[in-house]
């Protein structure tokens, strides 16, 4: 899917997206997704069960930003990447669905005030977060390419829920850059990914599990976001809901 964003009047950017951010095509890269560092550490490395057939993995650790990372050549295309998120169990009417988003949206909200406006990037095919922030008042705008790819061109926000949808972006640098051409200044940004920490077995951690989830997160990483792209972290909870304050 071809995806042209232009945010304001000084950023055109052509680049062709996966999901909601799954900017994989744009370059066979060796380097950092999220930093660009050059990056040459083995994290881990196994052949692996998984979906019932034995496939091999690889992941990367960039000793810049502690971001880790699977090899990009062992990414699912796109027509298989889509199936895989329509296996998901994302049923609206679900309470507990909604409960798990309402994680980030109950730490972002005392931030704000009633009459701003904001986007969730990344909603996949039912926008249950968007649709309730709606019903407490907030204008709301939504955006997915394989299920809403509405235009928002142009436009602005005062604050960007990403709910589950980090660990599916290759390339971090580009999606970063343009969430931040997206928030107004003192906008804020909700994240929700969980965050790999000393505590997790990454051979056996679950959320490794799901073969579209590609990057994992660490606090040092969110510091490197901090310090590096004129974003303030303000808020991490339970190594999973993460809030940043645009600069």
């Amino acid at each position: 899917m071809q995806f042209d964003l232009q945010v304001g009047v000084d950023c055109s950017i052509s680049i062709e997206m996966k999901d909601v951010g799954n900017l994989s095509d744009i370059g066979n890269y060796t380097s950092c997704p999220l930093c660009l560092s050059d990056v040459d550490h083995i994290y881990h490395e196994a052949k692996e069960k998984s979906y019932g057939q034995m496939q091999f993995r690889k992941y990367y650790q960039c000793s810049h930003c502690s971001l880790v990372f699977l090899a990009p050549e062992l990414r699912l295309n796109s027509s298989d990447e889509k199936k895989r998120y329509l296996e998901h169990n994302n049923n609206p009417d679900d309470p507990r669905y909604l409960d798990f988003l309402m994680q980030s949206w109950m730490a972002l909200e005392p931030f704000l005030k009633k009459e701003v406006k904001g986007l969730d990037m990344g909603c996949g095919p039912n926008p249950v977060l968007a649709n309730y922030i709606v019903q407490q008042g907030y204008e709301m705008d939504h955006y997915d390419p394989y299920f809403y790819p509405n235009d928002i061109t142009g436009k602005t926000y005062d604050f960007i829920t990403c709910t589950e949808v980090i660990e599916h972006v290759y390339d971090l640098y580009t999606f970063f850059k343009k969430l931040k051409k997206l928030l107004v200044s003192g906008g804020h940004l909700a994240l929700m990914t969980d965050l790999l920490h000393e505590g997790v077995d990454f051979k056996k951690w679950y959320y490794r599990q799901d073969n579209t989830h590609i990057c994992f997160f660490q606090k040092k990483t969110l510091n490197y976001i901090e310090g590096n792209m004129n974003m303030k972290l303000i808020k991490e909870k339970n190594n999973r809901v993460i809030i940043f304050k645009k600069l």
